[in-house]
């Protein structure tokens, strides 16, 4: 982790060079196409989708050199596949045909050895399954995040071959999820397609951005590729001083779009953000750990890709990363998607099925873990008069298993049409249970600020139950006078 967060700094330093100096994926600027080939006779050549200028090919199998290591069923020690000698793999290897496979896929900068992500996933993974488990490593070391792309090609024919190796040992391709997080999420593309797409499932945790935002869909991960295709997103924009080293189009079955998948709240990101904790660090005296601060803050948004898919497997049955189907985020928020149809609602990670809902989904997280929050939607329903408020709305409710404070407005200009309702979605911090009753309190900002706004109806929709609450009572919203209410559950 520490690696990738390093080389992030100077990739987002060096992003606006790299574009500008080498020509990207183009079938109009195609030129003449060349070919690598090594002992081991896989051929690759730079024509279209996978044009590149200035001669950048990839390396070859004895330099890229990646590693296979299977975890059998319960197993704390891997046996490792070497992909050189892949005929004479012995048939006592920790290999159970019945139990379906995992293989785990790390992208730019991390490593087997120093991920503590990877080993996390696969812990979580044999604690709440009976899997074989095959981690891929391979040296994404910088500065050449440009070479490592190319040798994203080298990694999928090996890593191929490892699988067809397992398949003589029985390995179903129905039976066989890829999980791969940023680059490794196009490996496992190219993966899906040397296999004439017959995988089973392959999860793509936040897919590498710089450079496969331009990519067409052969290039890149893409619903074709496996039989389904589910994907987080979680930093994806363009590279810039604060991150955006995730891919924003969708390219799943299904996509999922937490706090909708630029920016995951609690992280700060990039060059910028790793400067904003190191003066913060300086500022406050803090040196204990700063370096380690530093560099989470970096790629915090693009890591929490798999953080999410990791507790997706930790918490199944205590909570769920349930999703909504939704045009855009700002629709999300303003409540206008908590309907999941007649499929019934997606969950992000794990637990992602085909069964239900599939295309554009969003849901919130918290800001640290635990990451899996419930949600609700908040309905205020103004009277004949209303006004623009300018200041700041709390709703304090109150359940069968505690409370939480929820604030639906900070600091701002708020519109209210007459008899039209305002809605607004925010997290819960942990589980009230059923809703009883409620506080809402509305402070003004600025002196001058008069308003009595009457309330005709205020409602609290638990999205992840169905069940509705509403207050039957009328009030005025006056600045720094709470109003009680109790909600009745419909």
């Amino acid at each position: 982790m520490k690696e990738f967060l390093c080389d992030a700094v100077t990739l987002s330093i060096l992003g606006v060079f790299l574009f500008n100096c080498i020509s990207l994926v183009n079938a109009e600027n195609a030129t003449e196409s060349s070919e690598l080939c090594f002992p081991t006779s896989i051929g690759f050549k730079d024509e279209w989708p996978f044009h590149i200028d200035h001669g950048y090919l990839p390396d070859s199998q004895d330099i890229v050199n990646p590693v296979f290591e299977l975890y059998g069923l319960g197993k704390d020690q891997p046996f490792t596949l070497d992909y050189r000698n892949l005929n004479t793999t012995p048939d006592s290897i920790p290999f159970d045909s019945e139990s379906p496979t995992k293989f785990i896929i790390h992208g730019f900068g991390n490593s087997l050895n120093d991920s503590v992500w990877i080993t996390d996933m696969r812990k979580a993974l044999q604690e709440n399954g009976d899997f074989n488990i095959v981690l891929v490593g391979w040296d994404t070391s910088f500065p050449s995040y440009v070479q490592a792309v190319c040798n994203s090609r080298v990694v999928a024919r090996l890593t191929v071959s490892v699988i067809e190796m397992l398949q003589e040992k029985g390995l179903h391709l129905y039976d066989l999820h890829l999980i791969g997080h940023s680059l490794g999420a196009h490996v496992s593309s190219y993966v899906g397609r040397l296999m004439n797409s017959n995988i089973g499932r392959i999860t793509g945790l936040d897919p590498a951005g710089p450079w496969f935002d331009t990519f067409g869909v052969g290039a890149r991960l893409d619903p074709s590729d496996a039989k389904y295709v589910d994907v987080i997103h979680s930093n994806g924009d363009f590279l810039n001083f604060y991150g955006g080293f995730g891919l924003l189009k969708q390219c799943g079955h299904v996509d999922f779009y937490p706090n909708g998948g630029k920016k995951q709240p609690g992280c700060t990101d990039g060059v910028g953000g790793g400067s904003e904790t190191l003066l913060g660090s300086f500022f406050s005296g803090t040196t204990e750990d700063v370096e380690e601060a530093v560099l989470s803050a970096i790629g915090c948004s693009h890591g929490r890709a798999y953080e999410i898919f990791i507790e997706s497997i930790k918490l199944a049955g205590s909570c769920e990363f349930r999703a909504f189907p939704c045009s855009s985020y700002e629709d999300f928020l303003d409540g206008r998607c908590i309907d999941c149809g007649a499929e019934g609602c997606n969950r992000a990670g794990f637990h992602a099925s085909p069964e239900l809902q599939g295309g554009k989904q969003f849901l919130l997280t918290h800001s640290s873990s635990p990451l899996c929050s419930k949600s609700v939607r908040v309905t205020i329903i103004p009277s004949e008069i209303a006004n623009k408020l300018i200041g700041t709305i709390v709703l304090l409710l109150k359940g069968t298993n505690g409370e939480d404070l929820l604030t639906l407005v900070y600091n701002t200009d708020i519109h209210m049409q007459p008899r039209t309702p305002w809605r607004v979605v925010k997290p819960l911090s942990k589980d009230i249970g059923d809703i009883e009753s409620g506080v809402i309190t509305y402070t003004r900002r600025g002196f001058f600020d008069r308003i009595k706004l009457r309330i005709s109806g205020l409602s609290v929709d638990d999205m992840h139950n169905g069940k509705r609450y509403i207050t039957k009572s009328r009030f005025r919203f006056k600045s720094r006078q709470p109003v009680r209410l109790d909600l009745l559950k419909l």
